[in-house]
């Protein structure tokens, strides 16, 4: 069975190399891009089966573009940057920092999961 691809987007560098290497070590193929447009650009054919992205505003942008619109996504966020209207479109869990290694691997299984039942 292949690797699951991720895509994490985040514009901290700490961000990107600390959940980068935990979903590495939890069996998941992880790529990373500090902005939306690094990501899209990066999406050259090899697409991921899920994006992380740390921002509500990333969120709304990336599940409105045509090259990422059907990919699901789990939102990294702060709890006082919660959405208040709900998670944007695409979401398909939100998960809180800080939060337990283990809380992170699981809202991306889960994502996962969701997404196959939708198949």
């Amino acid at each position: 069975m292949r690797k699951k691809k991720l895509l994490l987007v985040s514009s901290e560098p700490g961000a990107r190399r600390s959940v980068s290497l935990l979903l590495d070590g939890a069996g998941y193929e992880v790529s990373t891009a500090a902005s939306i447009g690094e990501a899209v650009a990066g999406i050259d054919g090899t697409v991921p089966d899920l994006i992380l992205l740390d921002g509500v505003e990333s969120a709304g942008e990336i599940s409105t573009r045509e090259e990422t619109r059907g990919i699901p996504l789990v939102l990294i966020a702060e709890l006082a940057g919660a959405p208040e209207e709900g998670p944007p479109p695409g979401i398909r869990r939100v998960i809180y920092k800080p939060c337990r290694p283990r809380t992170l691997i699981e809202g991306v299984e889960s994502a996962l999961r969701m997404d196959a039942g939708r198949s």
